[in-house]
């Protein structure tokens, strides 16, 4: 029958998009990760810089 395709294209093809769709997610969650991490570290910088008296 030519109207249904075949089973391995059509399942690997389906893999593609779901490993495309991860991917994506996971990079989502790393860079959600990443922005929120960055500013915790910054205002720690900030604080322990404004504690320590600066050399003169």
């Amino acid at each position: 029958s030519l109207s249904t395709p075949p089973a391995p294209a059509h399942d690997y093809g389906s893999l593609r998009i779901s490993l495309v769709i991860n991917s994506l997610c996971l990079f989502g969650l790393f860079l959600q990760s990443h922005a929120l991490v960055k500013p915790l570290f910054h205002q720690q910088a900030i604080s322990e810089r404004l504690k320590a008296p600066e050399p003169r």
